[in-house]
């Protein structure tokens, strides 16, 4: 018995001191461009510029508007850049940008207050009161009615005719929160710590009464709350939780290394019809502005492809299947950038090459 067992050792060792004598291909980060049909795929493009100026809200080629240390407007086409926001503001909420089209108004958040200001720079101006708070996650309404933005896990709410702040009386744990004109309603993400987990929700409440209606929710046993990805649609109908993590190499006590990615399931919940569709094994997505479409990439066929779902009807197409190039596969997905019409999509992805 104790010699099967030494045997059965030895042979483990030596599976492993032979898999570490076979090192991993290490992966790369790179952008790439595709239209949205598929075509075109352009595998070394970072026109877009993320790396350089942080997140990036892509309307048009001719306007792009990037929001990292500063809050920055580009033309792809001219490649003139334009900062909209002063040195001695700071972005301190660099995850969102509320969008105003009809007007052409953005909100943000800079040293820790919201402010306003025009797609070409002018009317710069603080909204949120300076009462010591810090304020964060600015979303317009539909119809530009109403900013929310959160102000020590509680939401704001802004009359934009009024100039007036109210504080909802809850929920106390809420991280982004959009108000809907059509029902009277705030949307909200709640995090919260349960037995160890971290709970990601959605809910809804008419902003006076202190019960929510529960929507959706997702544990994590392991979070960071960098890796969460939370989006609603322009149009307010749908909203999808995701958590997001880079890919990382693990190393063995021999010195090999071996590199890992991490998909997480993406829910996306309807408003309007009440139904959650879950995505397995999705590594990224982003709602198309104007569409009622959804990109994302999950794990098929060993590769991070990238698909498109018609949110109406629930039918996904395939865009591209993964392959970056001969021997050299989408390993995974940090982000998704399609323009507002959805006929062109840049990628921030990871490449790996075969063994």
């Amino acid at each position: 018995m104790l010699r099967t067992t030494l045997l059965l050792l030895a042979a483990v060792l030596l599976m492993l001191c032979i898999s570490s004598c076979e090192p991993d291909t290490v992966p790369f980060l790179t952008y790439c461009s595709i239209q949205g049909d598929g075509t075109l795929f352009d595998k070394d493009d970072n026109s877009l510029a993320v790396g350089s100026w942080g997140r990036a809200f892509y309307l048009s080629d001719d306007t792009v508007f990037y929001l990292g240390s500063s809050l920055v407007r580009r033309n792809l086409i001219t490649n003139q850049t334009q900062y909209l926001t002063p040195p001695e503001l700071a972005i301190t909420d660099k995850r969102y940008l509320a969008i105003d089209k009809h007007l052409a108004i953005l909100y943000f958040s800079a040293n820790n207050a919201i402010y306003q200001v025009g797609f070409n720079g002018e009317n710069l101006s603080r909204l949120s009161p300076e009462d010591g708070y810090g304020y964060s996650a600015p979303a317009i309404s539909a119809l530009g009615q109403r900013l929310t933005a959160i102000r020590n896990k509680r939401i704001m709410s802004y009359d934009t005719q009024t100039d007036e702040w109210s504080e909802l009386p809850s929920p106390v744990s809420a991280c982004y929160a959009v108000y809907l004109e059509d029902s009277g309603e705030y949307y909200y993400y709640s995090s919260q710590e349960q037995n160890y987990w971290t709970v990601i929700s959605l809910c809804k409440t008419n902003g006076t009464e202190a019960d929510s209606t529960f929507l959706m929710k997702r544990e994590y046993s392991d979070f960071n709350k960098n890796w969460l990805n939370l989006r609603v649609s322009h149009n307010q109908r749908w909203f999808g939780i995701h958590n997001m993590l880079e890919p990382e190499a693990q190393y063995d006590m021999w010195g090999g290394s071996q590199w890992y990615r991490y998909s997480s399931d993406l829910l996306v919940y309807d408003r309007i019809t009440g139904n959650t569709t879950a995505i397995d094994d999705c590594y990224s997505y982003g709602f198309v502005h104007d569409t009622g479409e959804l990109l994302y990439s999950h794990y098929q066929h060993g590769m991070a492809d990238v698909r498109k779902m018609d949110l109406n009807s629930g039918l996904s197409t395939l865009i591209w299947d993964g392959y970056y190039c001969k021997d050299n596969y989408f390993f995974s997905m940090s982000e998704i950038y399609p323009r507002a019409d959805g006929h062109k999509i840049y990628l921030r992805t990871w490449v790996k090459a075969l063994r």
